[in-house]
């Protein structure tokens, strides 16, 4: 036998189409670790980021009329806030929750605004309003808003005077 007859032998065999086989598996298994690894490194990055923001998204507040838990203190908002609107720039607003924290609101084409039962335009905001915002946090500390609804001021339902902040 020659070597050009050996050759063709070996790539026919057996073994050859095994370890092509073999190959082949490592490179997919390969490109599916580095997608996970890419996967899991963009997660890391926006959690790294919402964590350093979280006071700036949530706020701690203490809210012990609520009858929070913590020793009067209320768990934070998960995906939204409350609070009075103390600036509009639209798509932005800045509220100011009642421990005094200053948030960002983002809106979007998508997010819906209600007054009552109502749907209303984001031109129908107004500073002062007090609103009830629905959404989801990003990596900057701002919120996303999903929902905004414009709810009567809370000062004149528990009969205090519009001066008083509730506490």
């Amino acid at each position: 036998m020659n070597f050009n007859q050996d050759c063709k032998i070996f790539f026919k065999s057996k073994i050859f189409s095994a370890i092509i086989l073999g190959i082949a598996i490592l490179i997919c298994t390969g490109f599916v670790f580095q997608v996970g690894k890419f996967v899991g490194l963009k997660k890391a990055q926006f959690s790294c980021g919402l964590g350093d923001n979280y006071s700036k998204i949530f706020g701690d507040r203490d809210d012990s009329m609520m009858g929070g838990i913590r020793g009067g203190r209320q768990s934070p908002d998960a995906f939204g806030s409350t609070g009075r609107i103390i600036k509009i720039n639209l798509p932005n607003i800045i509220i100011e929750d009642r421990a005094n924290v200053e948030k960002l609101i983002v809106m979007t084409d998508d997010t819906l605004i209600r007054k009552l039962s109502d749907e209303v335009k984001s031109t129908d905001l107004r500073v002062g309003d007090f609103i009830v915002v629905l959404g989801a946090p990003d990596e900057k500390g701002r919120i996303e808003a999903k929902l905004i609804r414009i709810m009567p001021d809370p000062s004149l339902m528990m009969g205090t005077s519009s001066n008083q902040k509730i506490k």
